[in-house]
This record gives C-alpha cells, sequence and structure tokens, in this order.
C-alpha cells in the first residue's frame, strides 16, 4: 500500500495575510498615505489659488468671483488668522507638499519594515514545517527546490508588499486629483475619468502577460536554481579526481 501524502492547505492571499497578520503597521501605512492624499489635494488646490492671484496681479484687474477651492482655503485661512496674500499662500504650499513627503517617507518605512519581518517569518515558517514533513515530501522535490524556496522565493513573496503599499499610494494620490478636478469642473472630471478608464482597457492585455512572463520567470528560477543546487555538489569529487 502507496503511502498518502498529507493534504496541502490553500494559501491565503497575500492581501489578506499582510492585513490580518500585520493589522497594525498595514492600517498606520495606509493612514500616513491617507494624510499625504490629503495634503497633496490641498496643496494643488492652493496652487490653483496662486496662480489666480498671479494672473490677476499681471493683468491689473481686480479679484474676481472665487472658485470653490479658493473660498475652502480662504476660509481655512482665516480659522488661523491669516490673509489669502500670496506670501501666506506660497508658506502654506510649501508645508503642504513637505508634509506630504514626509508622509510618504514614513509610510514606507513601515512598508519596510513589514517586509523585512515577512520574510523571516516566512523562512522560519518554512523550515519548522520542513522538520515536521515526512521522507516522502523530500525525495519528492530536487535537493535545491527548498533551498531556492527559502532564500529566494521568501524574498520575493516579502516584496510583495512594498508593491501592494505602492498601488495604495499610487491610488490614493489619483483619488486626491479626481476630488480637486470635480471642484473645478465634474464635466472635465467625468471626461478624464472616462478616458481613463479606456486607457486601463487597453492596458489590461500587458498587464495579463506580465503576470504570465513572471509566473514563468519564477518557474524557470526555480528549476534552474534546484538543478545547479543539485549539481554542484558532484562537482566536487570530478575535481578531486581530475587533480
Amino acid at each position: 500500500m502507496k503511502p498518502t501524502s498529507p493534504k496541502i492547505e490553500t494559501p491565503p492571499s497575500l492581501v489578506r495575510y499582510f492585513t490580518t497578520e500585520h493589522m497594525g503597521r498595514t492600517a498606520v501605512m495606509v493612514g500616513l498615505f491617507l494624510v499625504a492624499g490629503a495634503a497633496e489635494a490641498l496643496g494643488l488646490v492652493t496652487l490653483l489659488h496662486i496662480l489666480d492671484l498671479a494672473i490677476d496681479t499681471v493683468a491689473g484687474a481686480g479679484a474676481g468671483p472665487e472658485s470653490g477651492p479658493a473660498v475652502w482655503i480662504t476660509g481655512a485661512l482665516a480659522l488661523v488668522g491669516l490673509a489669502p496674500t500670496l506670501e501666506v499662500l506660497l508658506g502654506a504650499l510649501v508645508v503642504l507638499f513637505c508634509g506630504k513627503a514626509v508622509a510618504i517617507v514614513a509610510a514606507h518605512q513601515q512598508a519596510g519594515f513589514v517586509v523585512a519581518k515577512v520574510a523571516m517569518e516566512m523562512r522560519l515558517d518554512l523550515i519548522r514545517n520542513l522538520l515536521k514533513a515526512q521522507w516522502l515530501h523530500f525525495t519528492s522535490y530536487p535537493t535545491g527546490y527548498h533551498a531556492n524556496a527559502i532564500s529566494n522565493e521568501a524574498q520575493r513573496t516579502a516584496n510583495t508588499f512594498q508593491q501592494y503599499a505602492n498601488a495604495i499610494s499610487d491610488a490614493l494620490l489619483a483619488l486626491a486629483y479626481i476630488a480637486v478636478a470635480l471642484t473645478i469642473s465634474w464635466q472635465t472630471a467625468l471626461a478624464g475619468a472616462g478616458v481613463g478608464a479606456i486607457v486601463l482597457v487597453l492596458l489590461n492585455r500587458f498587464v495579463h502577460d506580465s503576470k504570465q512572463a513572471g509566473a514563468s520567470q519564477a518557474k524557470i528560477m526555480r528549476g534552474l536554481i534546484a538543478r545547479i543546487t543539485g549539481a554542484l555538489p558532484a562537482l566536487k569529487p570530478i575535481k578531486a579526481m581530475a587533480r
């Protein structure tokens, strides 16, 4: 009677794993990205108000009716007792963009901590499970298969969290741009969203091809490293006999 191999459990998705196992740092990272997105939106609104003031000053015209974003900036400055002059707006613009940069750096720092911890946890879990595995498991795979999983694939899987963080950052910044565009002209914002949807549909095929190419690359590298790791010990006696 042949020994039956144990049932292999389907691993959870990476996003669910990251958000459940590292909920604290992930929440801090998302919060910092939200702060960066808000600072980006306020900075763009402030920049538009600065351009309005500069155009009115160069044209020598009086102050025209304020747009929605300009009203928000004027009201926010009035709460702290500041007038919406060009100097004040430039200072606010510098503060907002510096705050955005600090928030993004801090968020990516949290992502870096998670990447290092995930790589360590995956390696330790794999080593523990290998020590508990049956002998049939070891005879079913090449010699270098497990070495590649511990060294290369664990790090690549952990680096996925960094890409996950980049996706969240880009998505929140895109929402900030959409919010600013809606306050200026909702017709233009809808037209831009339609063009963006068309671009996404056109690029979807390239994304699918990239996904397949990445899977093929991982499979080829897994086999290559496994064969090289298994063949290198055999070269030692060959070299010794040649001498």
